[in-house]
């Protein structure tokens, strides 16, 4: 049997689905970023939002890491957007 140290949770939502957005929120995941034009629905390219829980700290406690800002839901999270890299620079 092979034994997997899990550090982090990752995933995405689109940023309409305001359901699953409160349900991961509820669940300890933050939302960090969006990826633009990442998931298609119904044939459209559309943004999604990026969202992780962190499983472990560096110290390997099982704590949540301490710089993890604790935000009232009301308030919504900080999104920063990601951006791919142009074709030029994927080139070289």
């Amino acid at each position: 049997m092979v034994r997997c140290d899990l550090v982090k949770l990752v995933s995405r939502i689109f940023p309409e689905n305001d359901a699953s957005r409160a349900l991961c929120r509820a669940l300890g995941f933050r939302e960090v970023g969006v990826y633009e034009k990442h998931g298609q629905l119904d044939g459209v390219w559309k943004d999604c939002v990026i969202v992780e829980r962190h499983l472990l700290n560096v110290g390997g406690s099982g704590a949540a890491p301490p710089d993890t800002p604790h935000r009232s839901p009301a308030a919504g999270p900080p999104v920063r957007r990601l951006r791919r890299p142009s074709r030029r620079s994927r080139r070289r």
